[in-house]
């Protein structure tokens, strides 16, 4: 049902993970609702999903483990984001998603630089994110 880039990433992984899954078919999500910026929830075989932020999840009444809470700090410090999986109400996974800078970016900056461009990053990412 995603179409979020995050979402696109996770089922990537997860068939590059398990390359037999391609040809599996997913279970069908219920009631999927995505809320921009914080995640996504629905019901799969009978069970409620929430994906997203930390926040997201305790605000669908979930409860995050002192183990997810301490990996998902840690994926924040490091500036990837992290996204929390949690199945009927209680986290059972933490994602890091990151984005690789192209090779070639830093000689095209550097370019750009050298003709007189102003360069900047506009995102709405967290800073350690952007940084």
């Amino acid at each position: 049902h995603a179409t979020h880039p995050v979402a696109a990433a996770i089922v990537s992984y997860w068939h590059d993970c398990q390359p037999e899954a391609s040809a599996l078919t997913p279970p069908s999500a219920q009631s999927v609702e995505q809320v921009h910026g914080s995640g996504i929830h629905g019901w799969v075989d009978g069970k409620h999903v929430s994906v997203g932020s930390i926040d997201w999840i305790l605000d669908q009444n979930g409860s995050v483990s002192d183990q997810h809470r301490t990996l998902y700090q840690k994926i924040a410090k490091q500036g990837d984001t992290p996204v929390l999986v949690a199945l009927g109400g209680s986290t059972h996974g933490v994602f890091a998603v990151g984005d690789a800078i192209r090779p070639e970016a830093p000689v095209l900056l550097q370019r750009l630089k050298q003709r007189g461009w102003q360069i900047g990053i506009l995102s709405g990412d967290r800073q350690e994110v952007v940084n």
